[in-house]
């Protein structure tokens, strides 16, 4: 599993530590199936040369499948463990209204934690 390289101890001791002198929330960027890693892979190039794959469909599946069972153990290990803010947010549109969408989610999380 690629979890045995995960140090999950020292994420918790990371995040302990800035618990201690500022707040901590946690933003997880969701994808609904790895057919959406491969159509970015297809509309831009860059995502081709910073990993390269000799077969995205099948390559996309192992990597989407391997990041969800990941962060459902961080999660359950860290995010819980510590009872930090968790936004989840769906992140399978592209583009300029996509992005601004998800900033304004993320600014309206952090407002609503940021006094708590």
């Amino acid at each position: 599993s690629s979890m045995e390289n995960i140090d999950l101890d020292r994420y918790e001791n990371s995040i302990s530590k800035h618990l201690d002198s500022s707040r901590v929330i946690v933003v997880q960027l969701t994808l609904s199936s790895h057919s959406v890693m491969v159509r970015r892979r297809e509309n831009d190039g860059r995502n081709k040369d910073r990993l390269p794959m000799e077969d995205d469909d099948k390559e996309c599946q192992e990597l989407y499948a391997a990041l969800q069972h990941d962060m459902d153990i961080l999660l359950k290990n860290v995010v819980e463990a510590l009872s930090l803010p968790f936004l989840r947010i769906h992140n399978d549109n592209d583009g300029e209204e996509a992005i601004n969408r998800i900033l304004c989610e993320i600014l309206s999380f952090v407002e609503k934690y940021k006094h708590s």
